[in-house]
């Protein structure tokens, strides 16, 4: 083997060994933006289906019912001044606004034996500021294992995700101007036009904005039907169409 076969040997490996490696750091990059897109998509998929969970195991221990009337009896009475009205603590409740929302749930899973809990807890959805990204919001979720009078406190708090851009609420009511329902921004089961009643669902819209590539935003739209709202014959109104879309 002459000199200039070994030199023209020698370039064809380098020449090979370049585009190997380039090619190998291609896929390499590729690999990594397409798991990090898996993982984004996969905390949106999570955070949906904590919410669909707990928002459709809504408790409400309607005061018509024995189960109502029973829960009722145990209620904590407050306000104790001569002459005031004596406020009445719910054992269920529900209460929701354009970007917060908490309401009574059988979605507990008591995670040690000999406990003193149920099913039933108080939970609650709610942005605060991201630390870490500028603009964006971590969504929080707190859960207390016991429904008392302090209706929206208590209990540990967790960040379900983070890199949030915005979460709305809206509520599915049974009276309609049609007759064929109405979505309001707000809700309340202990006082106002929609005391002692349910939504029949609620539509969450939450925006995701990927930590890799800001620019990437993923809005989800979910509505949330009610398993069992118990309200009266009057207010169970029409079906209400589900079902999520992403854009």
């Amino acid at each position: 083997m002459t000199l200039i076969e070994v030199i023209i040997a020698l370039v064809l490996f380098s020449v090979i060994s370049l585009f190997t490696i380039s090619q190998t750091s291609v896929g390499l990059r590729i690999k990594k933006k397409v798991a990090d897109t898996n993982d984004y998509y996969h905390a949106a998929r999570t955070v949906l289906r904590s919410l669909n969970t707990e928002i459709s195991l809504a408790f409400h221990a309607y005061s018509d019912t024995k189960l109502g009337e029973y829960y009722k009896s145990q209620a904590v009475f407050t306000g104790k001044l001569p002459g005031e009205v004596l406020n009445v603590v719910p054992f269920s409740f529900f209460k929701g606004t354009k970007d917060k929302l908490s309401f009574s749930s059988t979605a507990h899973q008591r995670m040690y034996k000999n406990t003193s809990e149920t099913d039933t807890c108080e939970i609650s959805y709610y942005l605060e500021p991201d630390p870490d990204s500028e603009g964006l919001y971590d969504l929080i979720k707190r859960e207390s294992y016991f429904i008392d009078e302090k209706l929206e406190e208590g209990g540990p708090i967790f960040v379900i995700a983070s890199g949030i851009e915005s979460i709305s609420f809206k509520y599915f009511s049974a009276k309609g101007a049609t007759g064929d329902g109405t979505w309001l921004e707000m809700w309340n089961s202990i006082e106002g036009e929609t005391i002692s009643t349910f939504p029949l669902a609620v539509e969450v819209t939450i925006v995701f904005v990927s930590p890799k590539t800001p620019e990437n935003k993923l809005t989800i739209t979910e509505k949330i039907k009610l398993l069992n709202p118990n309200n009266s014959d009057s207010q169970q109104g029409p079906p209400m169409p589900g079902g999520s879309s992403a854009i």
